[in-house]
């Protein structure tokens, strides 16, 4: 959820470029943009689905909505720091676009594929790096989204950005970069046509390893209560 706060940001790169602001603009851009986002969620899926979101399982460390209107700022903190001393700055697209938030549908053969690209970064050697922001504790463990989302630029607009990172918020840096040469059209024009295909015939293999990171576990066969856990 606290992802659509940080991504609301997105201006203070754009508007105010690297220059200082002091700690209580950014209080108040935080506090406005929260507010904005919190309403335009609530209007668009509900009050209760919107309390849904913030997770509360940890109770001895919940992150509910105080949490991430805490952390939340912090985290935006971090990011603004990192961009005034960082040398990558954010790509603009050959369309004149900034390479923000870009909403794109895109087809990967005869697939459509809906992404939402949070930026792309341009080092001073002039190579580009797909840089998707996180706001989870864990770091990503593959670098599909990444790749997927390179070859998506290099379909939309003819250049393949050669790296990828995660930008880890609670951390307030970026990960290792990422070479995605492997990540060719061809290659992944193949795989969604096979998950599409997959999708139609209804064969979803269930991923067990994985149900806390899952927001479809209270419906699925597959997930094991706690109650189901004690008797194994």
């Amino acid at each position: 959820m606290v992802s659509l706060y940080i991504k609301h940001q997105n201006h203070l790169t754009t508007t105010y470029g690297k220059r200082n602001m002091t700690s209580i603009d950014l209080h108040k851009y935080w506090s406005d943009a929260w507010e904005n986002t919190l309403e335009d969620v609530r209007q668009r899926v509900g009050d209760d689905a919107m309390q849904q979101q913030f997770r509360t399982a940890n109770k001895r460390k919940p992150e509910d909505k105080a949490w991430w209107y805490t952390n939340g700022l912090e985290m935006l903190k971090k990011y603004q720091s990192w961009r005034q001393e960082s040398d990558w700055k954010i790509w603009t697209a050959p369309d004149g676009q900034p390479a923000i938030e870009l909403n794109m549908m895109i087809n990967f053969g005869t697939v459509p594929v809906k992404m939402a690209l949070d930026r792309i970064m341009e080092l001073p050697d002039g190579e580009l790096v797909v840089l998707d922001l996180k706001t989870g504790s864990r770091t990503p463990s593959t670098t599909l989204q990444l790749g997927f989302y390179s070859v998506g630029i290099e379909l939309t607009y003819g250049v393949k950005p050669k790296y990828g990172s995660y930008w880890m918020a609670r951390k307030g840096e970026p990960t290792p970069i990422v070479d995605l040469s492997w990540y060719t059209s061809d290659r992944l024009i193949r795989l969604a046509e096979m998950f599409n295909r997959a999708r139609y015939e209804g064969l979803f293999v269930p991923n067990i390893s994985n149900c806390s990171l899952c927001g479809y576990t209270q419906h699925c066969e597959w997930y094991k209560k706690e109650e189901d856990k004690t008797n194994v």
